[in-house]
């Protein structure tokens, strides 16, 4: 779960040991711990995540003062390209939607967590869940709609 955040397996365990530290610290006044740990390593991976994002910009900022990244756009030569194109599409639509739609959406699709499970998880309403998952869906189909 936490290297779905951090994308680094060396980090996922630093951060998941940490987490297992505390709950140890604090495990007679938890109640659900299924919930405790998948809240608290979320945050821990949100957290890294914040602070690695910033480590980043900083060593990636050009000199010259253009944004990185700025080229001219491919063209699709074949379905391979059209594929990893509309993949890249994907992450870049679910990575642009708010954060509470994405942890949703991460749960239930990455994760296959159902509804009541996310609820759990997140400590949240279960309409609340299914309206967030509702939403996140219908974003990301108007965001895509140009790959049709």
């Amino acid at each position: 779960f936490a290297y779905l955040y951090v994308r680094s397996r060396e980090t996922a365990e630093e951060l998941v040991q940490d987490v297992f530290v505390r709950l140890w610290e604090r495990h007679e006044a938890i109640a659900e711990v299924r919930a405790y740990l998948f809240r608290a390593v979320r945050n821990a991976a949100l957290t890294w995540l914040r602070h690695h994002r910033i480590e980043r910009r900083l060593e990636l900022a050009p000199e010259d003062g253009a944004p990185p990244g700025m080229g001219a756009p491919v063209r699709p030569a074949d379905a391979t390209v059209e594929s990893a194109e509309l993949r890249a599409a994907v992450r870049r639509a679910v990575a642009g939607l708010p954060e509470p739609y994405r942890e949703v959406l991460t749960l239930r699709t990455q994760h296959q967590l159902s509804y009541p499970e996310i609820a759990a998880v997140l400590d949240i309403p279960l309409k609340t869940v299914e309206t967030r998952v509702t939403r996140a869906f219908k974003a990301l189909r108007e965001v895509l709609a140009v790959h049709r």
